[in-house]
């Protein structure tokens, strides 16, 4: 997405990781109108891809968290739904949702930040920043249909103070069991990967 509002940079890219890179072999324009959209995610329910999206939603209380049926052979899609997220905790973060994904079972992950661009604090790319992660409902099937259903009150994973998480990776394995994987664009000091630290159970 890009908030300039030309649908020429409205695209959506699939890429093949080939390696140690990751290479783009398709584009497509996005089915809807959109803003500025930060937080995409795929997910397999049975036989099905379910393409799920939400606008990182700038300063405002809520965003809508939507989702369709689509071909990722053509990168078509099916009608879409949507669900209203409220911002989760709006006194400390003001971007509600700037990234997603999620895990086999279909419990869906995001982030929450705060941004210091966008509240106008003076040379924001020194930050402050700080994001959670929480997980905020799931992806399921009813009558037939893919459906979002939301939590009443969004589960907190992790808070991390300091940092601007703006990507979210769910891994899982039978060694490991569930990863989540985050990563920070921290403007001036840089971007990097971090495996996160679940509570325990």
């Amino acid at each position: 997405g890009d908030d300039l509002g030309d649908p020429r940079f409205q695209r959506i890219f699939k890429a093949r990781v080939e390696g140690d890179r990751a290479r783009i072999i398709a584009a497509t324009s996005w089915p809807v109108p959109i803003h500025n959209v930060e937080a995409t995610a795929v997910a397999a329910l049975k036989d099905r891809f379910v393409f799920l999206f939400a606008e990182r939603a700038q300063n405002l209380a809520s965003t809508d968290l939507c989702w369709a049926v689509f071909d990722p052979e053509t990168l078509s899609f099916d009608t879409f739904s949507s669900a209203a997220f409220h911002n989760p905790d709006p006194t400390r973060f003001n971007r509600p949702l700037v990234a997603m994904d999620l895990d086999s079972s279909g419990l869906i992950y995001i982030s929450s930040t705060f941004d210091a661009e966008a509240a106008g604090l003076p040379d924001p790319d020194n930050g402050p920043f700080a994001s959670a992660v929480f997980c905020i409902g799931e992806l399921t099937e009813v009558e037939g249909q893919p459906k979002v259903i939301l939590f009443e009150t969004p589960e907190l994973t992790r808070t991390l103070d300091g940092f601007k998480v703006e990507s979210i990776a769910i891994r899982e394995d039978d060694k490991y069991g569930l990863q989540i994987f985050v990563g920070f664009d921290d403007e001036n000091y840089g971007a990097t990967i971090r495996l996160l630290q679940l509570p325990e159970n």
